[in-house]
């Protein structure tokens, strides 16, 4: 509800609330004469029509909602970081060669991509199955202390 129509339902009921009382239709009339009232009223009306005033300061200025170019520079920072963490991820998982060739806006669409050039490339099991034995696999049929002892006879 904005502030004029308030305001005109506030006098309605002060209006009808002093008729009912027998206050007559001047609704200062009995504080005519005491000065110190006179000069609280004064006062109060002031206040009112600075409040007035900034109600409708307020409903004619537009909210502003930009954002400080600190806040964006530390935005721009926090994606960037995560950039290179999700770079250094997929450098660990698949090397850096995947790394230098994956794309993505994101860390999420650069993992993506890199998984898919991963498969592509044959190198999405990461650093293993790129010679010599698997120390995951097991029952290989390979017993490295057997062969030493075989070979020392």
């Amino acid at each position: 509800m904005n502030a004029d129509k308030i305001i005109e339902q506030a006098d309605k009921a002060r209006e009808a609330r002093m008729a009912e009382e027998g206050m007559g239709s001047e609704p200062y009339a009995e504080i005519s004469s005491d000065k110190g009232a006179q000069d609280r009223l004064k006062a109060m009306d002031e206040h009112i029509a600075d409040l007035d005033a900034e109600i409708e300061r307020d409903e004619q200025e537009p909210i502003v909602t930009d954002e400080s170019d600190e806040s964006t520079a530390l935005r721009d920072e926090i994606a960037s970081l995560r950039m290179e963490l999700a770079r250094r991820d997929v450098r660990d998982q698949f090397g850096w060669q995947i790394a230098d060739l994956a794309t993505g806006d994101d860390p999420d669409s650069f993992r993506a991509d890199a998984e898919r050039l991963g498969k592509l490339t044959g190198s999405a099991t990461g650093g293993l199955g790129k010679g010599g034995l698997d120390p995951n696999e097991a029952g290989n049929g390979f017993d490295a202390v057997a062969a030493i002892r075989e070979a020392g006879r």
